[in-house]
């Protein structure tokens, strides 16, 4: 068990390491492919491994989830890509919720911070061409798949951004 979370904490953290020298990398002064991304994260990936045994698997899931929340809605796209998920409920970064079969849990999936969960909800409410902030804290939205999306921002909500999704 022990040795189960130290590994689980490593890999988160080599994850933003990972995402950070990306980022890094990243020419902001032009448009990046998803391809050229994808490849800049395996060649961190692979440097990585010299220094750490990473397993195939595990090396997939740091790409896929580095890759989720550079270009993609971050850990949402795991939990949307769920077909019995029914509901996401979001109240801050370490409070993600979900409705499964008519029953709620609490998920393991947390924001890096919140302003990345900021971030993501820029980026769902500027594909919808709408705008949310502190004039206009309230916003209801639809994801690309039809999900509905309603958002509340401080000073509405009182700690953090919340937000929920239903399918």
């Amino acid at each position: 068990p022990y040795t189960t979370l130290f590994r689980s904490s490593y890999m988160d953290n080599l994850e933003e390491v990972v995402r950070r020298e990306v980022m890094d990398a990243i020419d902001l002064s032009i448009d990046v492919s998803d391809e050229e991304i994808r490849r800049l994260i395996r060649e961190q990936i692979i440097r990585k491994g010299k220094e750490i045994s990473i397993s195939l698997e595990e090396r997939s899931q740091i790409e896929t989830h580095v890759f989720n929340s550079l270009r993609k809605l971050d850990v949402l796209e795991d939990l949307l890509s769920d077909e019995e998920i029914t509901e996401i409920m979001i109240n801050g970064p370490d409070n993600i919720f979900i409705e499964k079969s008519g029953k709620v849990f609490k998920s393991k999936e947390k924001f890096s911070s919140e302003e990345k969960l900021n971030d993501i909800i820029q980026s769902i409410v500027a594909n919808s061409n709408k705008i949310v902030n502190e004039s206009n804290p309230i916003v209801d939205t639809r994801l690309e798949d039809g999900s509905r999306v309603n958002i509340v921002l401080k000073p509405a909500a009182v700690d953090y951004s919340i937000l929920s999704i239903n399918s």
